[in-house]
């Protein structure tokens, strides 16, 4: 056999798992150098209890009661096996209420709203004392908590990651993530779309206040089993401008159609096969009209035309009034995003694949082929000695 033909074997298989399931197929995925860019969020807020900058929420005198929340669709089934850190901090708590630093569900709303389907974590005070909490607590057995024996008021440094459903989050108290000084694990079975960061309790006539940050969220992996060649998600959102000209989520806006589908209420999202598609979305829904996408504050038409291949997200914005806010930031992606994004293409997969099967069937058999043996030389050569 000739073993310098087995990197080519090698080589080969890795080319044809990287056009089935692309860099999302590999287990470890490095948290990025940059954090989240939070202003790209969703902001709802009751009472103008929140604070938002492109790496921090900022919580105030929060009631229980409130409707307040930042979160993002990251599309359907986003969130699988993942990894997070964030930092984050209690500032001030009265007694009986609590404030979910991180969530992931998938429906929108306050904490009280949330679907079993939910994860969260947050701190907490009551009788006890201060806690911290990991989990659904409206589930039996789907959450743990641990009564917090240091500061409870410090900022404190945590890493969340899920792996074959197991939830875990290690409690730190510098940057470096050494030497966890708590750790709380739950079982988390379900894929996750939205993300949420500072999201309030939502207790109707409940008055005991929070404050508090969560800041310096860094996101990796996701886990999501990537769709078959050439589909991708179309999501459309929808935005309102509120008594203050502050950009909130616009759900339930109906219909919303795209060409060949069947229409749906946003937030939508439509797993699509690459190509060009109609979006139209309502003139007018209910006192509010439509003024323009948030990619193109140029574009006033209800109906646009869109390509996808990869993922693509369209907000559509409705003001009140006849004068619009300013528009929000545009959907966009990071780096790591376009890498993915990259590995995902047809054109990639189907180059990946055939390079790949060539490699691991050509080396394959030049690897099983027997090799030359000595060559023969001459009698006179030997020595009788």
């Amino acid at each position: 056999m000739r073993p310098k033909y087995l990197v080519g074997v090698i080589v080969g298989l890795l080319l044809v798992y990287l056009s089935f399931f692309g860099l999302s197929g590999f287990g470890l995925a490095l948290l990025p150098d940059t954090p989240e860019n939070l202003t790209t969020y969703t902001r709802v807020d009751s009472g103008g209890y929140l604070s938002v900058t492109s790496s921090s929420v900022t919580v105030t005198n929060m009631p229980r009661s409130a409707v307040s929340y930042v979160y993002k669709n990251f599309g359907a089934s986003h969130f699988g096996d993942f990894h997070m850190q964030f930092e984050a901090q209690a500032t001030a708590i009265q007694s009986g209420t609590g404030i979910l630093l991180l969530t992931l569900a998938n429906n929108i709303g306050p904490s009280v709203a949330m679907t079993a389907d939910t994860i969260g974590f947050g701190v907490g005070y009551n009788s006890s004392g201060y806690f911290f909490i990991l989990g659904d607590g409206r589930v039996v057995g789907g959450s743990t908590s641990r009564l917090i024996t240091t500061d409870p008021l410090a900022l404190y440094y945590f890493d969340l990651s899920r792996a074959s459903s197991q939830l875990t989050l290690g409690v730190f108290t510098s940057s470096a993530y050494s030497g966890p000084i708590m750790t709380l694990t739950c079982t988390a079975p379900d894929m996750f779309q939205y993300l949420y960061v500072c999201q309030s309790l939502g207790v109707v006539g409940s008055t005991p206040t929070v404050s508090g940050k969560t800041q310096n969220l860094r996101i990796a992996g996701g886990g999501t089993p990537p769709p078959p060649p050439g589909t991708y998600n179309l999501n459309v959102n929808a935005l309102y401008a509120d008594a203050s000209n502050v950009w909130q989520s616009f759900a339930g806006v109906t219909p919303v159609v795209v060409s060949g589908q069947a229409s749906k209420a946003t937030p939508a999202t439509w797993p699509l096969a690459s190509g060009t598609y109609t979006v139209t979305v309502p003139s007018s829904y209910g006192s509010y009209t439509f003024k323009f996408w948030s990619d193109s504050v140029t574009n006033t038409n209800p109906q646009r035309s869109v390509t996808i291949g990869p993922d693509l997200t369209v907000t559509a914005c409705y003001t009140f009034g006849t004068t619009p806010p300013p528009p929000p930031p545009p959907d966009t992606g990071d780096f790591l995003t376009m890498i993915k994004n990259f590995f995902n293409l047809l054109p990639v997969k189907s180059l990946f694949l055939v390079s790949g099967l060539a490699s691991t069937i050509g080396c394959g058999i030049m690897f099983m082929l027997p090799g030359k043996g000595a060559r023969s030389r001459p009698a006179a050569y030997y020595s009788p000695y």
